[in-house]
């Protein structure tokens, strides 16, 4: 049985805003600071601060109008959505494209890079079912080689040209490999669940999120939930643990479905 929770709200510094219910950060820029009379033209008016949304620096050139934001790389970490829990036996991802993430997937939430990227990110994750693709990539399975596991729906879905074409041209050819497929979203998952070396499925700590954008709301196995309630800052408990739910073709039902049967 799986439970469904919801993580909390992001925690932001000075202020700033979080917008939306996926869980993720949009910075806000302020205005730019205007010159004086008096200040060198093209310079921030004197005693002015920068903006200091997600801890950027803005850099400015007031000749062409343009402004290029810069995001340092442990500013940018500290505020980026991530899975909460450092480790997983199973993650199961309803969808992947071009629109979720440059990589199909974020290895940052995944835990899981290219092979031979140099990467120290949690979570650990021991296997990755991915279910599907979203209508928006069309067809640009970039990332499926993360998974362990497919489903012939996904596999379906795959233009291969397009596919091909994204990863020759990032050279990390092995986003492009093919895991194995399952014929359903059931199948696939009860793969993954019954190849995690040395763990029984009824111990298996499960993660269901939608994508690696949307982390507002997922499910997780019942194993996990003595974590989840113990740490009520971080979660929210929507319900009693459940069976995932399948329907006649065995593809797993909506997460928001589940929450709201009767």
């Amino acid at each position: 049985p799986l439970v469904l929770v919801v993580a909390a709200a992001i925690a932001l510094a000075r202020g700033d805003e979080l917008d939306g219910d996926g869980g993720h950060v949009l910075a806000r820029l302020r205005s730019a600071p205007q010159p004086g009379p008096d200040d060198p033209v093209g310079q921030p008016a004197a005693g002015a601060r920068a903006d200091v949304t997600l801890g950027q620096r803005l850099v400015e050139c007031s000749t062409l109008g343009m402004r290029d934001l810069v995001i340092p790389e442990q500013v940018a970490k500290q505020f980026m959505p991530r899975i909460k829990f450092d480790e997983i036996d199973v993650l199961v991802v309803e969808q992947i494209g071009k629109n979720i993430s440059g990589s199909g997937m974020d290895p940052n939430i995944t835990g899981r890079n290219c092979r031979g990227t140099e990467w120290d990110m949690k979570p650990v994750v021991k296997k990755i079912a991915v279910l599907g693709l979203t209508p928006e990539t069309h067809g640009n399975a970039t990332g499926l080689g993360a998974a362990d596991v497919i489903t012939m729906r996904l596999y379906k879905e795959m233009d291969v040209g397009f596919t091909y074409a994204n990863v020759i041209t990032s050279t990390y050819l092995d986003g492009a490999a093919i895991p194995i497929i399952m014929n359903n979203d059931h199948d696939a998952i009860a793969l993954v669940v019954k190849t995690v070396p040395r763990v029984k499925p009824a111990d298996c700590r499960i993660v269901r999120i939608r994508n690696t954008l949307e982390l507002g709301e997922m499910q997780v196995s019942e194993p996990m939930l003595k974590e989840v309630l113990a740490r009520p800052d971080d979660f929210d408990v929507l319900g009693d643990p459940a069976a995932l739910k399948f329907d006649l073709r065995g593809d797993l039902l909506p997460m928001r479905t589940l929450a709201h049967a009767a």
